[in-house]
C-alpha cells in the first residue's frame, strides 16, 4: 500500500480545487485509449474482407456499486460509475478495459469521508455462450485503485493499491449493436486493501 503525505490546512483549497483537473489529465491516455476502440472496429469491419483479425468491438458505460475495506476504518460502499471497453478476437477470447470514478461514503463515527477516486483495469476474458442471445463471462486481469479518505478535520490522503483482480458477468444481447451486462469484479485482494464492484452496463457493439 502506497499512503501520502498529509495535506496541510493552507494547502486544502487550492488541492481540492485542482484535484478533478490532475486527475482527468493523469487519465486522459487511458480515456482515449477506451475511446478509441470503437474506431478500430469501425476500420475493421470496412476491411472484413481482406483483414479479419477482430471478432468484435465494444464500449459501454453504467453504475457501479463498490465496496473499500481495509484494516483501519470500517467497510465502505457507495455508488460510483465505470466507463469499460474492449475487443473480442474470437466469441470466445477478448481483452477488457475498465476506468472506475467517484461515489463516496462518509463513516460519521469515525468523522471521515472515504471517497474512490479511480480504479483502473486490463483484464482477459473468456466467454461461455449459454442460449442465443445470452452468455456468462470470466474476467481476470490486473488493476490498480486509488481511494481517498478525508477526516472532517481539513487533513487528506490517498491510499493506493495494485494487485491482481478476477471477475464473473452475465450479458443479455436484445440487439446486434446492444448488449446488457451485469458482473462482479473483486479488483483487489490485498490484505489491507479490498475492492470489488458490482456493475451493470449498457454496450454498444461493433
Amino acid at each position: 500500500m502506497l499512503v501520502s503525505k498529509c495535506i496541510e490546512p493552507s494547502q486544502w483549497l487550492i488541492s481540492s480545487q485542482t484535484g478533478f483537473q490532475m486527475m482527468s489529465f493523469q487519465k486522459l491516455p487511458l480515456i482515449l485509449s477506451l475511446s478509441a476502440l470503437p474506431l478500430l472496429a469501425s476500420a475493421e469491419t470496412d476491411a472484413k474482407s481482406k483483414f479479419r483479425f477482430i471478432h468484435e468491438a465494444y464500449i459501454g458505460i453504467g453504475p457501479m456499486g463498490w465496496y473499500y475495506d481495509d484494516d483501519s476504518l470500517p467497510s465502505s460502499t457507495a455508488t460510483g460509475g465505470r466507463l469499460s471497453a474492449g475487443v473480442l478476437i474470437t466469441d470466445r477470447i477478448g481483452v477488457e478495459l475498465h476506468l472506475g470514478m467517484i461515489g463516496e461514503n462518509r463513516l460519521t463515527e469515525e468523522r471521515v469521508t472515504v471517497e474512490l477516486d479511480t480504479v483502473d483495469s486490463v483484464l482477459l476474458r473468456l466467454n461461455g455462450p449459454a442460449f442465443p442471445g445470452l452468455n456468462f463471462h470470466a474476467l481476470a486481469g490486473f488493476s490498480t485503485a486509488q481511494i481517498i479518505i478525508t477526516p472532517e478535520e481539513v487533513e487528506g490522503s490517498a491510499e493506493s493499491a495494485s494487485g491482481l483482480s478476477f471477475g464473473l458477468g452475465m450479458e443479455f444481447r436484445p440487439g446486434d449493436r446492444y448488449a446488457v451486462t451485469v458482473d462482479y469484479v473483486r479488483y483487489l485482494s490485498e490484505p489491507d486493501f479490498v475492492f470489488q464492484a458490482v456493475t451493470g452496463t449498457f454496450k454498444w457493439r461493433y
